[in-house]
């Protein structure tokens, strides 16, 4: 039986974006992880709210918690100073920035944003047990719990194909930080790649070049369905945090190529998974991807299993709900 608690979780988004996300716009994060959630609360019938209103979220969630008891879980970091203010219910939080895993980059304005959202709640629901561990360090009285990103295996698996294309993917918003550009001006002429997403490095082409492609931006249903057609994700951030394309091309049976920093929660030891450091030598890599995207057709019935077992949003919300019902209930 699915887990649930006995109180209402109310859940509050940035209110920059739909929820669910709508038109071209596949990314959006945040978004993309609450519809999962709110989806899954759906099938197992527990009691939620969703907020997603920057101006008035504070109003809402005060209006709702005078009527019954809630957990207030915000998944956008900058709510929590105001939503800690004159509660009567119990507020933890997610963050979903790229550094939460990453104490070596927390320094200067990104410290103090992290000292700020510790400081202003009960608990912290991180997305590893490596963020938990770095809120610990920085405020030892908190909470703790998981709230691993998960996604719902029925978007995918209707899509689904035996085997992929031998072409890798670079799925998400190309900026600076996931390499987009370096990976197409060395690999070019070497590596079959498809780049998909909004463009906001100055440095990447937007446009066809050797044996890579730039094919625009996907809607969300786009990504369900297309994502199974290619061999691997390729994803190769200087840091990130808990990636939900990367649990995507898993439910698509992609096989994983990624940066150490991209692999929250990979186990690394799978022959479907690759990761490097960031020091590649170039003919290895090229062989290694190769490699990857000929086995993928033999790997995908494993992947898919994987996914499911690990990341499936059925299994995640089971690890959160029992978080909880430990704390709370």
């Amino acid at each position: 039986m699915k887990s649930t608690i006995n109180k209402t979780i109310i859940l509050v988004g940035p209110g920059t974006l739909p929820i669910p996300i709508t038109g071209k716009n596949g990314w959006g994060g945040i978004e993309n992880t609450l519809t999962h959630i709110v989806n899954e609360f759906d099938k197992r019938k527990q009691k939620y709210v969703l907020i997603n209103d920057s101006q008035n979220y504070k109003t809402k969630v005060l209006e709702i918690t005078k009527q019954e008891d809630c957990i207030v879980h915000v998944h956008f970091d900058d709510y929590a100073p105001l939503l800690y203010k004159e509660k009567n219910y119990k507020l933890i939080a997610t963050s979903h920035s790229p550094f939460h895993p990453f104490l070596n980059l927390w320094k200067g304005g990104v410290e103090r944003h992290f000292l700020t959202l510790f400081e202003n709640v009960d608990g912290y629901f991180g997305q590893s047990n490596v963020s938990n561990f770095n809120a610990y360090l920085k405020n030892k009285n908190l909470q703790f719990g998981l709230c691993r990103c998960g996604i719902d295996e029925n978007a995918f698996i209707q899509h689904r194909k035996n085997q992929g294309n031998k072409k890798c993917l670079m799925l998400g918003k190309i900026e600076t930080r996931k390499n987009q550009a370096f990976i197409q001006q060395n690999f070019a002429n070497d590596i079959e790649i498809d780049f998909v997403g909004e463009v906001v490095d100055s440095n990447f082409q937007k446009k066809d070049i050797g044996k890579t492609r730039y094919l625009g931006t996907w809607s969300r249903d786009e990504v369900c369905s297309k994502l199974t057609e290619y061999s691997s994700l390729l994803i190769f951030s200087e840091f990130e945090g808990d990636v939900g394309v990367v649990k995507e091309a898993l439910a698509s049976g992609c096989s994983i190529i990624s940066s150490k920093p991209s692999s929250l929660n990979l186990d690394i030891n799978l022959p479907f998974i690759q990761i490097y450091d960031n020091i590649i030598d170039k003919n290895d890599f090229i062989k290694q991807v190769t490699k990857m995207n000929e086995e993928n057709e033999y790997y995908r019935p494993f992947i898919c299993s994987y996914f499911k077992n690990k990341f499936d949003v059925s299994v995640t919300v089971d690890e959160y709900i029992n978080c909880l019902n430990n704390l709370y209930a």
